[in-house]
């Protein structure tokens, strides 16, 4: 996994980098 990828990944999601994008996802 890269850094640069997790990054704009959390960001487009608007979550933290720390906390998963699981509950994120489960809302979509």
């Amino acid at each position: 996994m890269r850094s640069t990828e997790n990054n704009i990944y959390a960001a487009y999601l608007g979550v933290p980098y720390a906390e998963p994008p699981v509950g994120t996802l489960r809302f979509k």
